[in-house]
């Protein structure tokens, strides 16, 4: 990562790199960029919670939409899912 300067940031931590200032920059710029980033950081957030949750559980994720009695939902890239 290459660290081009110095500034706290409540996403990145202290150290900004380009890609984090763009970032900020298109946020402080664009309103619907910035609300989207938001949404799709919280998202990100959730998701990473439930992935620590559930290894801390010891369980992987048949397991869990075992519990759950749903089923396993695969993101693909182009933003469509399988089941």
């Amino acid at each position: 990562m290459i660290i081009s300067q110095s500034y706290p940031n409540r996403y990145f931590g202290e150290a900004m790199s380009d890609v984090k200032q763009y970032i900020q920059k298109r946020t402080a710029q664009d309103p619907e960029f910035a609300a989207n980033f938001e949404a799709g950081y919280a998202d990100f957030k959730i998701g990473v919670i439930l992935r620590q949750a559930r290894e801390a559980a010891d369980l992987t994720q048949d397991e869990v939409t075992q519990e759950l009695h749903t089923e396993q939902i695969v993101a693909l890239d182009d933003n469509t899912a399988l089941r």
